[in-house]
């Protein structure tokens, strides 16, 4: 007889009888075939209509499915530690929003990513705290524990402070703001020139960057803030840690192979041409994209696509797409470009870490054997028989003693102040992580909307399988299914 609460549940299958077993207060769910055999497709509707989401063991999914006769391991409960949840003041994009549920790609004109901001502004909100949690099978969560609250100041940049309440970052001056892919928000003067060519060279911003015209072809743009330029880029690199707004077309008539856009949060252009992008946040599109190379991590919106590669990590939002268009969507196809070059500063601090360690255990050990070795000389100086010759001789060493344990201190207060700095470095560094796989975490509801007509030909990849349109595919949405995890393509909700 068991020791632990049991629960049995059967399930019809198409050719079989799933049967499920919950033990442990539902934190594991075992699974067997009670009669006949049952595919993968089978197996996973099954659990999604008895409510089981989370925890899945996809190997015990797999036996299963190639007929295992026994019990197998089906899913299990997942402590989970859930980082602080912040809220961004400002720089979010509403209009955004608005064209996805009315499919009014005209309301894109009004769209503004430069986020201008002015001294005292709050930029960032920090409000439930982190916790761990158990969360079960059927999506049922408990709270394990909750951590002390996360110091806004993890996520202060450039130009910002925690305000006096200590739960908000604001803006010290007035400038453009931006955030990044890892939870921070910065704040730059503006700087403005007329138009860029090749014959600037290499331009390396400290500060938000204003061009009033055109940049043109082979010219080189990077800023540390905002890029925001009042005509066309051909044919030039442009980079910017935080948006980058063009008032015209971004083309590369030419083809040149250095020519790319590369952005930490969001890029509107009002086209996009022959031009590879990478966007840490949204790219958007007044009249559409021909013939590009788009990676984006949350959202694409354009009314039209072209005989394009679209690679987005939650959603794209279009009216048509023509030509021979491949669309990939889902979280794994995205990743920050600057992930490796971080994990190895990451890397450097944490050995840094370790390293400083060691060297304060071992100043810490010569500063008490000094300290012991200096009691021991002044216990030889009270003794009654000790002459003046030895007396002068152990007040030296003392001295020496004293000097040693003097420079001990110092060298260990000094490592101690590069202990604390890195230790801080570590833990803005775990918050940011943190903040980025919460992000592509959210993005548990990969999709396309269409609100026209995608050319069959469209190639469309998801998580876990791809497919070729053979038809036309008009006015719907493309998502995954949430028991096969696999693409589905279903009309507007009316």
């Amino acid at each position: 007889m068991s020791a632990v609460p049991v629960a049995r549940q059967d399930f019809d299958l198409t050719g079989g009888v799933l049967r499920l077993t919950s033990l442990y207060k539902n934190r594991l769910i075992l699974a067997e075939l009670a009669d006949g055999s049952a595919g993968k497709d089978d197996v996973l509707a099954a659990i999604g209509q008895a409510g089981i989401h989370h925890g899945l063991i996809d190997g015990g999914i797999d036996l299963l499915s190639k007929g295992y006769s026994g019990q197998v391991p089906l899913a299990r409960a997942e402590v989970i530690d859930l980082p602080a949840h912040t809220s961004n003041v400002g720089l979010d994009l509403p209009i955004v929003e608005e064209v996805t549920v009315s499919g009014r790609f005209e309301l894109l004109e009004k769209v503004d990513v430069s986020f201008p901001v002015k001294a005292g502004e709050t930029l960032l909100n920090v409000g439930v705290p982190p916790k761990t949690i158990i969360r079960y099978p059927d999506g049922q969560e408990r709270v394990l524990r909750e951590h002390k609250s996360i110091d806004p100041e993890l996520f202060s940049g450039k130009n910002t402070s925690v305000n006096e309440d200590g739960n908000a970052v604001v803006t010290d001056i007035d400038g453009l703001a931006h955030r990044t892919v890892y939870g921070s928000v910065s704040v730059y003067p503006s700087e403005r020139i007329s138009g860029i060519g090749s014959a600037h060279g290499k331009l390396m911003k400290e500060s938000a960057f204003v061009v009033e015209q055109d940049i043109s072809e082979g010219s080189h743009v990077e800023t540390l803030s905002n890029l925001v330029v009042r005509g066309a880029v051909h044919g030039a690199y442009i980079r910017a840690s935080g948006n980058i707004q063009i008032a015209f077309i971004a083309d590369n008539p030419t083809r040149g192979r250095e020519a790319k856009i590369m952005v930490g949060q969001s890029l509107r252009s009002r086209a996009l041409q022959n031009t590879p992008v990478w966007a840490g946040s949204h790219v958007i599109t007044i009249q559409g994209m021909m013939h590009c190379d788009i990676q984006c991590m949350n959202t694409v919106i354009t009314p039209t696509i072209s005989a394009s590669k679209i690679t987005v990590g939650n959603r794209l939002i279009v009216r048509d797409v023509k030509g021979d268009s491949t669309i990939k969507m889902g979280a794994r196809f995205v990743s920050d470009p600057e992930m490796r070059g971080r994990g190895a500063v990451r890397s450097e601090h944490n050995k840094r870490f370790s390293d400083i360690e060691r060297s304060l255990l071992q100043h810490r050990s010569v500063y008490n054997k000094t300290c012991e070795s200096l009691v021991r000389q002044i216990e030889r100086l009270r003794g009654s028989a000790v002459g003046a010759t030895q007396k002068q001789k152990a007040t030296q060493t003392i001295i020496r003693f004293i000097n040693a344990m003097e420079e001990s201190l110092e060298a260990y207060k000094k490592d101690f102040g590069e202990y604390v700095t890195t230790a801080e470095e570590i833990t803005r560094g775990q918050v940011g992580l943190d903040y980025y796989r919460q992000r592509l975490d959210s993005f548990d509801d990969p999709h396309i909307l269409v609100f026209g007509t995608m050319d069959s030909g469209t190639q469309i990849e998801g998580p876990i399988d791809k497919l070729t349109l053979s038809k036309p595919f008009s006015k719907g949405r493309i998502g995954i299914d949430s028991l096969t995890g696999k693409l589905k393509l279903e009309p507007h909700e009316s």
